[in-house]
């Protein structure tokens, strides 16, 4: 087993790679993140944000500078990018937007749920049926993505 945050399996196509899972650390939003990076091979690193007022009312799309929103109290991003970052939630969107732009789109981005902005923003979105979310970059989940596999069960 992977004792960082990097795949270590020669069998893995991301081998080497490292991954964040970032969200506001709410259980649900967590564990689809972990459930996908662990699916793909990765033991990611957790990165629980956690942005202030008055930006947690506006649209991702109006922070003007993501990173000095958070708050203190919660991580926060900063160099080296992974090579994979995995969000959940809107409050992740514009921190995630500021990571694949300071990175020089270098960091792959995949949002799980609707991210409230344009698909061309990530990578890759993950979006529950009832989203109605589309795409070229889109793949629509019939229900929530988990942490659940046979060996857990």
């Amino acid at each position: 087993m992977p004792t960082d945050s990097t795949t270590e399996n020669a069998q893995n196509p991301f081998s080497g790679l490292t991954c964040w899972v970032m969200s506001e650390g709410h259980a649900g939003m967590e564990n689809q993140c972990r459930g996908l990076a662990e699916a793909l091979g990765f033991t990611p690193i957790i990165k629980r944000i956690q942005p202030r007022p008055p930006w947690t009312w506006m649209p991702a799309a109006l922070w003007p500078c993501p990173f000095l929103s958070l708050s203190p109290n919660g991580d926060r991003p900063a160099p080296p990018w992974p090579d994979v970052l995995i969000t959940c939630g809107r409050r992740s969107v514009p921190i995630a937007m500021a990571i694949r732009r300071k990175s020089g789109a270098k960091t792959y981005t995949i949002h799980i749920q609707d991210p409230t902005v344009a698909s061309d923003r990530f990578d890759l979105i993950i979006a529950p049926t009832h989203d109605g979310f589309k795409g070229d970059n889109v793949i629509v989940a019939h229900g929530a993505l988990h942490r659940v596999t046979k060996d857990r069960l």
